[in-house]
C-alpha cells in the first residue's frame, strides 16, 4: 500500500510513510482493489502447464480485463466505478474453480476442447454438464456480489 501511494502515479509531494495515510491518499477503491489482487493472486501461485492451459496466462488476462474495465469506465462515465474492477478480476472465476476442485475433469475439457477444436464452453457442457460462466455466476450470486 505504502509503495503504490508513493508512487509516480499519485504524485504526493511528500513521502507517504504511514498506512493510514496511504489509504486516505489512493483511496478505499484502490484498498479494495488491492485486497481482492492479492488474495486471487494467491490462487495462482503455483503455475501448471497443460493442454494450453497456464494459471500466469489466466491471472495475466484477468488483471488486463479488470484495468481495461476500469479504464473505459471512467473514460465514459468519468468515476471510479465501485465493482469494475473486481468484476474483471474474477470474470473466470468459474474456470478457477474447476482447476482448484474439478483437476481431471478440468484436464478433460482441456484435452476435449483442444482435440475437437471447440471452445471451451462447448466442451465443459458436454464433460460437466456446465461450462465456467454457469459456475461463476453461482459463486458470485451466493456471495451476494452486485
Amino acid at each position: 500500500m505504502l509503495r503504490i501511494a508513493n508512487s509516480a502515479y499519485y504524485g504526493f509531494r511528500r513521502k507517504i510513510s504511514r498506512i493510514q495515510y496511504a489509504i486516505v491518499g489512493v483511496g478505499f477503491n484502490a484498498v479494495k482493489e488491492l485486497a481482492i489482487s492479492q488474495k486471487v493472486c494467491e490462487l495462482f501461485q503455483k503455475d501448471d502447464h497443460f493442454e494450453g492451459y497456464s494459471r500466469t496466462a489466466l491471472w495475466e488476462h484477468s488483471v488486463a480485463v479488470a484495468l481495461c474495465n476500469k479504464l473505459i469506465y471512467m473514460r465514459k462515465f468519468r468515476q471510479f466505478g465501485e465493482n469494475v474492477y473486481s468484476v474483471g478480476l474474477l470474470h473466470n472465476i468459474g474456470i478457477v474453480i474447476e482447476d482448484q476442485f474439478l483437476q481431471k475433469e478440468f484436464k478433460d475439457v482441456l484435452v476435449q476442447s483442444r482435440k475437437d477444436k471447440c471452445n471451451l464452453p462447448d466442451a465443459e457442457k458436454h464433460i460437466l454438464g456446465f461450462d465456467h460462466t454457469e459456475i461463476g455466476r453461482a459463486l458470485t450470486d451466493n456471495w451476494d456480489f452486485p
